[in-house]
């Protein structure tokens, strides 16, 4: 089928840039560009330009201009039939569709026609608006072509990779692919969508439930005083301020349940070991100085440093009600510290040097968010609001990077960092609330804040960082446990110096060490080869995710992740064929962290498994598409080894994990000594 599409269109290529053409023309225009399916349709334009069916750039030339000339119509019309728009169908029956879409523009400006392309309900009624609104033509073509061109190779882009990966899979394997894929891409777009038109009843719903209790509470004397209390002056009908205070009251609720299931350690907690084990499982020197970069804006002397700057910026302006809801904050900030007195939690271990002071809650996401956001708000209201994006994201954004960073280089615990942010926000919305009962004048917008928001910030910042930041590093490695043995204490007693069970990404026993080897990588791999093995791709390349796609032999069918014991990837990774195409045994050894104290060989540990892939009437049934077996893999093996020293060894019950009863090993160590 793939191949016969492959020779009809590349004889006739005009008519995939035709196509191209006009969906992207059609997908611009006015009304009808909201029913065209752009994102699926140009997925299937990029799946044939990654085929080599269609030459990329034509192609892609022909998509721009389409989506340009359809945006221009639109512009055109919103200019020459002005306000008569609405009085045309479907417009006169629909007019929230214009509104939308007026307000979208009126918020946005001229970004409105770049961002607008990829925003569903105001995605081919933007440039109507915009004519309408008089925009200059020449503001319009500045912005209508870049996101044209942006719009073009963003929504190609999967199609493309889809096609190429087609032609890396064998011969009639193709069209597999391409369904496979594009089902994906399918899956993707609807999830996508649901949780798009979810949050947006949601919303909608949370509105009219505030607006309810806002009416109930007005109407009865004594919810009234606390409505009087909370209400905004300026603007007496503003019923975000009982959303604040009601999202405040949760927040802290939440915090409280958590730090007592913390406390009792119950089920939720598991949840812990899991995030930490994961987020252990990605490190690497360069992300790990990115990370101590991160955390330490959330150190103590810089965010006391940065609290003290602009506190005397408030007095040296003398503006003493901010200063006071300034203060405030630190005060609730500082207060929240009794809960590591309230309760000792232990942190995560395994590191160079570990802090013993309590994990719960973290302190360093806890100042930098409040510390921070507040600042950033406070900001916000000396800047015009088109401006308010350029702060409210980079401050978002270093915000979470701050609690990501201590998860990341396991200071803290996944309930700690989540416990900060929710007693966090509690504070920062009491604050607020109160903060914006009262008018708050400003002559005008004063730059002057912006300057010391910023040099505050990246001053003792970076001044500490430059100091701290090796010192960090080193505390935050993981120290994996070494251990010393002579060659012939470690043969009369293998099991004592390695672990039964590799464990898997989140920190469960995954495979059991069914084999250990003293001697040099470059000979076991010699050796091996040289007796029929090859070498097993871990690593997800191009080439071994459309063979995955397109094969069902287990060889292509290894982990999509890299397979790691103390951080590390294996040393040797190889695979031998049985008899069967479904079936391979697998070799993977891994150095141990064991070192002789009278020999310079290193010992490694790993395990050796039989992978079989299922038929598809039993992988459908189970959920999984092969099979692992540990048991008597090892005899696959021994032919292999002569000329050198092996034993096996079977492993006490009492080395058995109860967590690991469900894999499937008859407890049978192989050690193998190579003289």
């Amino acid at each position: 089928m793939m191949e016969s599409l492959i020779s009809f269109m590349q004889q006739h290529r005009y008519l995939g840039e035709l196509f191209t053409f006009l969906i992207a023309f059609a997908e611009s225009l006015p009304i009808i560009g909201t029913i065209v399916p752009g994102s699926l349709t140009m997925t299937a334009v990029g799946i044939m330009i990654g085929s080599t069916i269609l030459p990329p750039i034509p192609t892609l030339s022909w998509a721009v201009a389409g989506a340009f000339i359809g945006d221009y119509i639109g512009f055109w019309l919103g200019t020459h039939y002005k306000s008569r728009i609405t009085e045309v169908w479907p417009f006169s029956r629909y007019p929230s569709w214009l509104n939308k879409s007026q307000a979208f523009f009126e918020k946005h400006g001229v970004k409105s026609i770049i961002i607008g392309r990829f925003i569903g309900p105001v995605r081919s009624t933007t440039p109507l608006i915009a004519g309408l609104m008089d925009m200059s033509i020449w503001k319009f073509f500045a912005a209508a072509l870049p996101s044209a061109i942006l719009w073009a190779i963003l929504y190609v882009t999967p199609g493309i990779i889809l096609g190429a990966l087609s032609l890396e899979v064998p011969h009639g394997k193709a069209t597999r692919v391409i369904l496979i894929g594009f089902g994906c891409i399918l899956l993707i777009w609807g999830v996508f969508w649901l949780i798009q038109f979810s949050f947006r009843q949601i919303g909608k719903g949370i509105n009219a439930l505030i607006d309810y209790w806002w009416d109930w509470l007005n109407r009865h004397p004594k919810p009234h005083r606390f409505i009087q209390w909370i209400t905004r002056r300026p603007q007496p009908n503003d019923h975000h301020q009982l959303t604040m205070m009601l999202i405040s009251a949760v927040s802290f609720a939440l915090f409280l349940v958590l730090f007592f299931m913390v406390k009792s350690h119950t089920a939720f907690t598991q949840l812990n070991p899991a995030v930490f084990y994961m987020l252990q499982s990605l490190r690497n020197t360069s992300t790990d100085y990115l990370f101590c970069l991160f955390t330490l804006l959330g150190s103590t002397p810089v965010t006391l440093g940065y609290a003290f700057i602009l506190t005397a910026w408030f007095t040296s302006q003398r503006d003493w009600r901010t200063m006071r809801f300034w203060l405030l904050l630190i005060t609730l900030t500082v207060s929240v510290y009794i809960f590591k007195f309230l309760m000792h939690s232990p942190r995560p271990d395994g590191f160079m040097d570990v802090s013993h002071s309590s994990s719960f809650p973290s302190g360093h996401t806890l100042r930098a968010y409040t510390i921070l956001t507040f600042a950033a708000y406070l900001l916000c209201q000396r800047i015009p609001h088109k401006l308010r994006p350029l702060i409210i994201w980079p401050t978002a954004i270093l915000i979470i990077l701050v609690g990501l960073s201590r998860l990341y280089l396991g200071a803290h615990w996944f309930t700690d960092v989540l416990a900060s942010y929710l007693i966090g926000t509690a504070i920062l919305l009491l604050v607020i609330t109160c903060f914006r009962r009262h008018a708050w004048q400003l002559e005008a917008p004063r730059y002057w804040f912006l300057i010391v928001f910023l040099v505050g910030l990246f001053l003792p910042w970076l001044s500490y960082s430059i100091y701290d930041i090796q010192k960090l590093h080193y505390a935050t490695t993981p120290a994996w446990p070494t251990a010393k043995t002579t060659i012939e204490k470690w043969w009369a007693a293998p099991t004592p110096f390695i672990p039964t069970y590799r464990l898997n990404r989140f920190g469960q026993p995954i495979r059991p060490f069914n084999i250990q080897w003293a001697g040099y990588a470059d000979e076991i791999e010699r050796r091996l080869r040289d007796s029929g093995w090859e070498i097993l791709g871990d690593h997800l390349t191009l080439q071994s995710a459309a063979q995955r796609l397109a094969s069902n032999r287990p060889e292509y069918h290894s982990p999509i992740f890299s397979q790691l014991y103390r951080g590390e990837s294996p040393t040797i990774s190889l695979y031998k064929k049985m008899k069967k195409d479904s079936e391979i045994v697998e070799l993977r050894l891994w150095e141990s962290g064991v070192k002789y104290t009278d020999s310079p060989k290193p010992l490694y540990v790993g395990s050796i498994d039989y992978h079989i892939e299922l038929p598809k009437q039993y992988s459908m049934q189970s959920f999984s598409s092969s099979v692992i077996i540990s048991n008597d893999a090892i005899k696959e093996l021994i032919p292999n080894l002569a000329g050198l020293r092996h034993q096996i060894v079977v492993l006490p019950d009492d080395r058995i994990l109860k967590q690991a009863k469900h894999l499937t090993w008859n407890q049978k160590l192989l050690v193998i000594w190579d003289l």
